[in-house]
């Protein structure tokens, strides 16, 4: 049989372009997939590197943490130092301890404390986790005394094959409120108050005069005053005090009253303590007491709810009225009258009610503290010692404005 010359060849033609088209079809594909493949290695180790940042972030507050922790017994040997300086100055005759100053002087103490520790906390901190390592160093220490706030700023680096990652964050350490708990840390101070007698001998200090707002003064206040706010002072009342209609609001002071003492609304007591010879009223309301004492020689009379009563102390001598509830947190009570709650009572955790007398509760009980009676006077002013009131709570430092770059 004859070929046809139109037949020559073409078949090993047609072979031969499909070979090459596959192998080009196949190349591009190969290139594709072994592009994603390192895409996705190069988004992986961005992600492992960022993660490597986070553990330096991590490692560096539990380093400070550590080293703030430590130096804690410090901190408190300076806090009775300058208690004790306040107390034996010759000028505060009345022997008034101001805790929000002293407050201020352990944050600037802090501070001291951490940049004399500069070599350590500077020094940069580089750790390798799983072929991933960070760099962790402080860029700054910084005391805010009006805020009891010590600021550590830093900054962490992740790396791994040439990526880097860097977090920048501040850690803060806040000394603790001093004003329901110094006594505990003065060993004279450790025990049992003087309930005979609440006003200090020979004071000495000038009249408040008309001015409503009491601000950074001690003086002596008139029982008619009209005072409406007290800050960072320390006021005597000689005669008592009868406050106008409104609201009375104190803040880390000091108040002494050497007879009845009357407000129609408190609902601010806050770092503050209260110490009455006579009778203490609240016409009207008194819903917050943070971080406070109050100190009644004689009887308490309060004529609504005490919601919040939160890390402070209250030690009656005479008898108690709550005409509403009473929600006690981490604090402590001490009655040693007759009580009568007329709505619901709450004694939380960390929290002691000690009582001499009937306590009557109108509403419900919840205890989740402690509720104790006792037998008889020597032992109700054993348990209500002021070094029985709660010490200073030294909190974990915070970790905040975390900032990736």
């Amino acid at each position: 049989m004859r070929k046809s010359h139109n037949e020559q060849g073409y078949a090993l033609l047609i072979v031969l372009f499909l070979v090459v088209f596959i192998m080009a079809v196949s190349a591009v594909f190969i290139r594709g997939s072994i592009g994603n493949a390192k895409q996705e290695i190069k988004v992986d180790e961005s992600h492992l590197t960022v993660m490597a940042a986070e553990a330096g972030v991590d490692y560096y507050k539990t380093y400070v943490s550590n080293l703030y922790f430590s130096i804690i017994p410090d901190l408190e040997t300076f806090i009775q130092n300058d208690i004790k300086k306040q107390l034996d100055d010759p000028e505060n005759k009345a022997k008034v301890i101001d805790y929000n100053l002293t407050r201020k002087n352990t944050t600037s103490e802090l501070e001291r404390i951490f940049k004399e520790e500069e070599k350590i906390l500077e020094l940069t901190l580089e750790k390798n986790i799983a072929l991933y390592n960070f760099e962790v160093m402080t860029t700054s220490v910084k005391g805010y005394p009006e805020r009891h706030t010590v600021i550590v700023e830093g900054v962490s680096l992740g790396m791994k094959n040439g990526n880097k990652k860097k977090i920048s964050f501040q850690q803060s350490f806040i000394i603790p409120d001093l004003s329901g708990s110094s006594d505990s840390i003065v060993d004279e101070m450790a025990s049992s108050p003087n309930m005979n007698n609440l006003y200090p001998d020979n004071v000495e200090a000038s009249s408040c005069g008309s001015n409503k707002k009491l601000l950074n003064i001690t003086c002596k206040g008139a029982k008619n005053g009209g005072y409406d706010s007290v800050e960072n002072s320390t006021i005597y009342f000689p005669g008592g005090f009868d406050g106008p209609n409104g609201n009375l609001e104190v803040n880390y002071s000091k108040l002494y009253s050497n007879d009845d003492f009357e407000v129609h609304v408190f609902n601010n007591l806050n770092g503050s303590d209260l110490n009455i010879n006579g009778s203490f009223e609240v016409k009207q309301n008194m819903n917050n007491i943070y971080n406070s004492s109050i100190k009644v020689n004689g009887a308490l009379d309060i004529n609504s709810n005490v919601q919040n009563m939160t890390n402070s102390m209250m030690i009656i001598r005479g008898a108690a009225h709550i005409g509403g509830h009473l929600n006690i947190k981490n604090s402590l009570v001490c009655v040693s009258g007759s009580s009568n709650v007329e709505g619901h009572l709450t004694v939380g955790r960390g929290s002691k009610l000690i009582y001499l007398d009937n306590f009557v509760v109108g509403g419900k009980k919840k205890v989740f503290g402690e509720m104790i009676q006792v037998n008889n006077e020597n032992e109700f002013w054993e348990q209500c010692k002021l070094g029985n009131s709660n010490s200073a709570v030294w909190s974990n430092p915070i970790i905040e404005d975390v900032n990736y770059e």
